[in-house]
């Protein structure tokens, strides 16, 4: 069984749990001393925590009893180590480490997965061929237009050069109206950008037709950052939970 996440991290950690588990919301307490906490909780194979050296989203893939296939393990290194992770209510969540054992209410990146529910011995892979080409682009290219791809690629960035220009134009107003009246000007003209920007996209019919394509289509073929394999155990012999930092 494959299923891909698409994962998202403040605190450049990751986790792989139990919904069972992360529905018990952490308490005051455990949230004061909060690393002891997740240390003691990868420990007893509660959640599986991976270190990422950084803030950051995208795709993380899992392979559940079946190995990484041939075509996608060439360009992974595996991290040293086989750790226990209990999934009794076989409701497998990954995601960011930020959002283990927090309200119900709390947004996540991704939908559970459905598992057999009982323990699984986990291995980490991570990728390392950087130098691998794109596969999706000319695929994408192909499927909506070459001319598609670019427009929307354009439309995106612009809100981020419309924001910018507003900035930039700070000296300017400083210099006709004073400080007190361009810091707030530029304050409101900021935002209110990305709200224009917002609105005009909205309201672009080839926009949102490209929108419900292209996003999916590349997070579905982007190289993942991490590959799990697991592998379920009816024993857990001297298996231990843990975590990883590559």
């Amino acid at each position: 069984m494959y299923v891909r996440f698409n994962v998202g991290t403040d605190v450049a950690m990751l986790g792989a749990w139990d919904a069972s588990r992360g529905a018990q919301v952490a308490t005051a307490a455990e949230r004061k001393k909060w690393s002891e906490t997740l240390d003691a909780d990868a420990e007893a194979g509660q959640v599986f925590l991976i270190g990422t050296g950084g803030d950051g989203g995208g795709p993380l893939d899992v392979y559940i009893d079946e190995p990484v296939p041939g075509s996608v393990a060439k360009d992974l290194t595996r991290v040293e180590g086989e750790f226990l992770l209990a999934l009794p209510s076989g409701e497998l969540i990954v995601d960011g480490a930020e959002f283990y054992r927090t309200p119900k209410d709390a947004p996540r990146a991704s939908k559970p997965a459905r598992v057999r529910p009982g323990d699984y011995a986990v291995r980490c892979y991570e990728w390392t061929n950087d130098e691998a080409p794109a596969k999706t682009e000319e695929e994408l290219e192909r499927l909506v237009g070459r001319a598609d791809v670019t427009y929307y690629d354009r439309m995106n960035h612009v809100g981020c050069w419309l924001g910018l220009t507003m900035v930039l134009l700070f000296p300017v107003w400083w210099y006709l109206w004073g400080l007190l009246v361009a810091f707030p000007l530029t304050i409101v003209t900021f935002i209110s950008s990305f709200h224009v920007h917002r609105w005009i996209l909205k309201h672009s019919a080839r926009y949102q037709r490209l929108l419900e394509v292209i996003p999916t289509y590349r997070l579905q073929r982007e190289d993942p950052s991490f590959v799990l394999e697991l592998r379920f155990i009816s024993d857990r012999g001297d298996l231990r939970g843990g975590s990883v930092s590559p």
